[in-house]
């Protein structure tokens, strides 16, 4: 995400970026490249401790490809500067490119405006921040009014109640302590959508030919099996060049967003 690490400066995201990606489009990597170093994502863009990458592994995430990111942005509904912390993974241009590329080849007619809507839709979905934990802040209701949203895996989680969605205004340890608990002590998941493209569980469940029910997030074994699996997916796709909860989404969404389906899905 930084600028200086996008041209796979850890060395544990580039060993696994397969061969066939160096074939891939260099316009479409360039493009990517432009959104991350550009306004998005607005955790590093904004960040006060320039996001260092976690020299330890945390929530079974591999050391190095997790970045530790305390940020500032500035609320106008209570005109104060608020600060958060969010562990975002660390994906380079190229490798996001691919899984779009690869996606987008899954449709039986792919437009050509397929990688640009689904680059857009993963923006504006998740301002390409795939959190593995803490505080997300939004202003997806007023813009520059900001509210509290802790993640996990790439999902919006619950660890404690009237925190997420609320405007309080929270210390860095008060953060520092949600962000670190297990995942186990996960209380609530509210739709289960993954990062970066709003992956729902039953999205997931039907592409991969599990049961629509396979993720019931209303009992603690369904939201440990769905952040488990989101969790698996991101680490699989880092390492090739199919990223399955993008490819569960697109073909969820082929109809509407491009009138066709997914080739097999006829």
């Amino acid at each position: 995400m930084i600028a200086a690490r996008l041209s796979c400066a850890f060395a544990i995201i580039c060993a696994v970026l397969p061969g066939p990606a160096l074939a891939q489009s260099s316009a479409h990597i360039a493009q990517v490249d432009h959104v991350l170093k550009g306004t998005q994502p607005y955790a590093v863009k904004y960040s006060t401790n320039n996001c260092p990458a976690l020299d330890v592994i945390e929530f079974g995430w591999p050391k190095g490809l997790v970045l530790n990111c305390e940020y500032k942005m500035h609320d106008s509904g209570l005109n104060i500067d608020r600060t958060a912390v969010a562990y975002l993974l660390d994906i380079p241009a190229a490798k996001i490119a691919l899984w779009i590329e690869t996606a987008c080849a899954k449709l039986v007619v792919a437009p050509d405006t397929c990688f640009d809507a689904v680059l857009k839709d993963a923006t504006n979905n998740s301002g390409l921040m795939f959190a593995v934990s803490g505080n997300v802040m939004e202003d997806m209701e007023v813009p520059g009014h900001f509210k509290n949203y802790f993640f996990r895996n790439g999902v919006t989680t619950s660890f404690k109640a009237g925190v997420n969605g609320s405007a309080a205004v929270m210390t860095l340890d008060d953060q520092q302590a949600l962000t670190l608990l297990p995942t186990t002590d996960a209380r609530a998941i509210a739709t289960g959508k993954a990062r970066f493209w709003s992956t729902l569980p039953v999205e997931f469940a039907l592409y991969a030919g599990l049961s629509v029910d396979a993720f019931p997030l209303d009992k603690p074994k369904g939201r440990q099996d769905w952040l488990n699996r989101t969790q698996t997916e991101m680490l699989a796709a880092l390492a090739g060049a199919d990223n399955r909860l993008l490819d569960a989404w697109i073909c969820a969404n082929a109809a509407i967003k491009f009138h066709t389906v997914c080739k097999g899905h006829e």
